[in-house]
Formats: structure tokens, C-alpha cells, sequence
């Protein structure tokens, strides 16, 4: 993949609290809580989709909310306390690719936001079952966190979210179902061509953002004074290829602020690592006895098959 398939996007909206307000670095104020400010990224690899077939264009696209302090709360908790602001992370709000897209492209776009986002990067709150196994992925591998509930000020479980899909997913499937049955459908088989085409219709709204995402990028790289907004020169739009070379250093970056990797095989290692420890210890001080003239090493790791703490 050249340095010419990869883009960089980021929209300042103007819908921002410009006032006396003490500045956070990394972070938009507003007054309103729909701040509109986000950045894109977009890789090609099939070269520029300028002229291209919309079927023919390959790559990735990632879209992230940058963080923002809201000022001036709904209403106080239940202790009568208000909170100054409400503090939002920035959270990936999308990450799609096309059919033919590959790994490489969809770890770039991820990279590249977890780089601009840091390591509070979210994910989104919206789900479908598609983006939700993405999720479970990312949320493994510590390159996204679930949001905060802000009322609770705890994580909020992945499963919770993974129940919000489940309740719109199956009411999707309900209403195509009956769509079908209304147009003469048999009942024996209409829920499961009901389930085929919600998840089409998932996965083909997803290819379809990806690709007019990937063009979209591509011609505010060739013209931004042209398709981005008038005060383009306030720098509220704002585009640029990314060479390879800071494409791959982001790469290593992102990678460096996960989590540390708890995976089966690092947890074997690991396991094994301690059993040889406390054979180490076992063997060393087998022969040392108390005043008693007592074994101290009398603790065993197993017995029959189970712990024996």
C-alpha cells in the first residue's frame, strides 16, 4: 500500500463553546452536548477511487468523536449536587470496510485513531451485530474501553450492549417478517429470510458508507479548498495523506498503548513460568527443617487432581 492510498480527514464544527473558558488540551467546550466535531480516516488500496467503479473501490474507513467538556448539566443528582460539566472521551463512532477490504487496512484506520484519540478512546454506544463482534474484539485487545455511565461513573459491561443489539436486532427481523408475510410469504420460512436479509442490509450499509467515505477523502485530498467548507482557510477543514512511513510508526504506536495481552497463550506462559518458580522453591529447601526438626516446605501446588491451598 503506497502513501497515496491513505488519508487523513478532520472536521472542526463551528458548534463550540468560544468563550473565557480555561482550554484542556486534546478536548473541544461547548454549552451544547451534540458537538459535532469528529475526525476521519479513510485507506484506499487499490490507488486513488478517483474514476473508478463504485464496486471497485477497496479499503477502510474509521470515524472517531473528538472528546468535549458540556457545560451546564440537566439537573443536580440525588444528593442535590451538580456536577461543573459533563467530561465525554473521544469514542469511535464507526469502523467499516468493503468486501474485499484486508487486515491491514482496517488495523491502519484503528491505529490511526487510537493514536489521536489516546488511550481513553470508546467505543461507540450504537451497535449492531455486525460492529458488535468488532467490539469484542477491540475491547479484548485493549484498543477501545466501554463509555462510562455517568451517573453510575462505572465502565458499562459490553454484555449490556450486547443485549441492546439482541432487542433491536430481533425487532428488525420481526418487522421484515411481517413485511414478507404481508406480501404473501409463507410463515414456515419467512422469519428466516427475514434474519438473511436484516443482516444483508447490516453488512451492505457498512460496505456502502465505507466506500463513499474512502472517495469522500480521497477528493477533499485532491481539492480541500474546493469540497470542504468556506472558512476552509480557518483551518475547520483540514486533509492530508499520511506517508507510509507515520502510517507505521502509528501502527506501533497504537499497538504500545493496549492493554496488556491476557491471552490464553501469554496466560499459559505465564502459568508455567510460576510452576517452575515453586519448583525451584520446593527443591531448594527440601532438606530445611524448623527447631522442631519439622519440614518448612510442607505446602503442596496439587492434590488429586484438585488445589490444595
Amino acid at each position: 500500500m503506497s502513501e497515496d492510498n491513505v488519508y487523513y480527514e478532520e472536521k472542526e464544527d463551528s458548534n463550540v463553546d468560544n468563550n473565557n473558558i480555561t482550554r484542556t488540551e486534546g478536548a473541544t467546550h461547548s454549552n451544547s452536548r451534540d458537538l459535532s466535531s469528529y475526525t476521519n480516516f479513510s485507506v484506499s488500496e487499490n490507488g486513488s477511487p478517483k474514476g473508478k467503479q463504485w464496486e471497485n473501490i477497496e479499503g477502510a474507513t474509521a470515524r472517531i468523536g473528538n472528546a468535549h467538556y458540556h457545560y451546564l448539566p440537566d439537573a443536580p443528582d440525588q444528593y442535590g449536587q451538580a456536577k461543573l460539566f459533563h467530561y465525554y472521551p473521544p469514542m469511535l463512532l464507526s469502523l467499516q470496510s468493503t468486501e474485499g477490504a484486508s487486515p491491514s487496512s482496517i488495523g491502519k484506520v484503528l491505529a490511526m485513531a487510537k493514536k489521536k484519540a489516546g488511550p481513553d478512546l470508546v467505543h461507540s454506544d450504537m451497535l449492531n451485530p455486525y460492529s458488535l463482534k468488532t467490539t469484542k474484539g477491540a475491547l479484548k485487545r485493549g484498543d477501545v474501553k466501554s463509555p462510562i455511565d455517568q451517573y453510575r461513573e462505572t465502565r458499562v459491561p459490553i454484555k449490556d450492549y450486547g443485549n441492546s443489539v439482541d432487542i433491536d436486532y430481533n425487532d428488525a427481523v420481526f418487522d421484515k417478517a411481517n413485511d414478507l408475510e404481508y406480501s404473501g410469504e409463507d410463515m414456515s420460512v419467512s422469519t428466516e429470510r427475514a434474519e438473511n436479509e436484516v443482516m444483508k442490509d447490516y453488512r451492505e450499509d457498512g460496505v456502502q458508507a465505507a466506500r463513499s467515505a474512502i472517495r469522500s477523502a480521497n477528493r477533499h485530498s485532491e481539492s480541500p479548498e474546493r469540497y470542504g467548507y468556506e472558512n476552509y482557510t480557518n483551518n475547520v477543514y483540514q486533509t492530508r495523506k499520511v506517508p507510509s512511513a507515520e502510517v507505521d510508526q502509528t501502527v506501533r504506536d497504537a499497538i504500545a498503548m493496549r492493554s496488556p495481552d491476557r491471552s490464553y497463550s501469554v496466560l499459559a506462559a505465564d502459568q508455567a513460568a510460576a510452576t517452575a518458580e515453586y519448583n525451584k522453591i520446593q527443591e531448594d529447601g527440601k532438606h530445611d527443617v524448623d527447631l522442631f526438626g519439622n519440614p518448612t516446605v510442607v505446602r503442596k501446588l496439587y492434590g488429586k487432581g484438585e488445589y490444595n491451598g
